[in-house]
């Protein structure tokens, strides 16, 4: 599995699905895709209600959770990609759907320290007294 726990990957999936829902009239041609995620989503949950509650049979429902993990994660990609598709490549609601819009380059600054001016020269030592 990738580095994100189950609880994160599914409130990732959650959260996707929610700003979905919040974009549903101009996601029409995404409802497949939205679709099969609530599907997988809710599959997910249950074995992993059944993961915890039954020891014996945890490996298998281990692979089985795996499995619909790697699926889920393409749904979700797939879903992703059809936002894109729909709201366009610089749109910023992509952000609600974890996904970066291409945006304007910003002037870039120098990350090299300036560089050290010398301290200044200290005054010269008065000359002694001669008499």
């Amino acid at each position: 599995m990738p580095n994100n726990t189950f609880a994160e990957e599914t409130r990732d999936w959650e959260g996707l699905l929610a700003a979905y829902m919040d974009n549903a009239e101009v996601m029409v041609s995404a409802e497949p895709q939205k679709l099969a995620l609530e599907v997988i989503l809710t599959e997910v949950k249950s074995l992993k209600d059944v993961q915890q509650s039954h020891t014996a049979v945890r490996q298998e429902t281990t692979q089985r959770l795996n499995e619909l993990m790697e699926r889920g994660r393409e749904a979700a990609r797939r879903l992703r990609g059809a936002v894109k598709a729909n709201l366009g490549t610089k749109n910023e609601r992509l952000v609600q759907f974890k996904v970066k819009p291409i945006r304007k380059r910003g002037s870039r600054k120098s990350t090299a320290p300036p560089a050290e001016t010398p301290p200044p020269a200290p005054p010269p030592a008065p000359a002694p007294d001669v008499a």
